[in-house]
């Protein structure tokens, strides 16, 4: 049975304040709401999702959140941001299609810690924030979804990115380069092209016959666009170069967020 539940109040939420929520631990988190008033989500920054310690998901900004769930056309509501452990996006061949879409879900049975930490702007006026969770029946932590951020400068032209992390055994999901003027990109494993860049507006479309909303300012690159898992890439030891082509109009710092997913137990990552 799934269960709606608040969760332990945050202590400690003011303006320039770094503050946790605790995930209490032992059952599977399937959504978790940020409510939100006195402060926007540009100025909840450095949102981190950790278990034992460990990273597993990072935004910048919570705004960054809203958008992914902008991009997957996920109800949207201000004042609040959702954590989609769940993902209703996820469709496979092979299995029942409520099997894949927990595939991801945030389980937490035998961690010793679990919590997302974010920091309060100090322009925040009188922030107030509180979290709700959708929580199922207990399970240790699984196949877990990571996002990563990395930060590079674009050129006026092309720009080459070889040196994004490969995690052994992890897979991409996606990748997310945020800035503006960014009109095409290609993705290369091995020198082969897993991605040919193509006119910009071809590329949104596309996004939209597969049930994503382009978000503005960012170019998205998506490996599952139908929604199943084993079209993602593995990152096999045996990949000897991976990298980004990159053809922006204007020199500019652009945030790139790489979707990995790995299993939580063996992965150091």
């Amino acid at each position: 049975m799934r269960e709606i539940v608040a969760l332990p109040t945050i202590s400690g939420v003011a303006p320039k304040a770094s503050v946790s929520q605790t995930l209490p631990i032992g059952m599977t988190y399937d959504r978790i709401h940020m409510q939100y008033s006195g402060v926007t989500p540009s100025q909840i920054t450095n949102v981190r999702l950790e278990l034992n310690g460990r990273l597993v998901t990072q935004y910048s900004t919570l705004q960054d959140l809203i958008e992914e769930n902008t991009r997957f056309k996920r109800e949207v509501k201000a004042g609040i941001a959702t954590w989609h452990f769940v993902r209703d996006d996820m469709s496979s061949a092979l299995y029942p299609e409520l099997i894949e879409q927990r595939f991801f879900a945030l389980g937490t049975n035998g961690l010793n810690t679990a919590q997302i930490r974010f920091d309060i702007a100090q322009e925040a006026t009188a922030p107030v924030i509180e979290c709700f969770a959708e929580k199922s029946a207990a399970n240790v932590p699984g196949t877990l979804m990571k996002r990563r951020t990395f930060v590079y400068k674009l050129n006026n032209g092309r720009t080459e990115i070889d040196n994004l992390p490969r995690p052994t055994n992890a897979s991409i999901m996606a990748i997310a380069i945020k800035a503006p003027g960014v009109e095409g990109v290609e993705f290369l494993v091995d020198n082969v092209k897993w991605r040919e860049s193509v006119p910009l507006e071809l590329h949104k479309h596309i996004m939209r016959q597969n049930g994503r909303t382009p978000i503005a300012d960012e170019f998205y690159l998506d490996f599952c666009l139908e929604g199943d898992k084993y079209n993602t890439l593995k990152l096999d030891p045996a990949i000897r170069d991976m990298r980004l082509r990159v053809d922006c109009t204007q020199e500019i710092q652009a945030e790139v967020a790489v979707y990995y997913f790995d299993d939580f137990a063996t992965s150091s990552f």
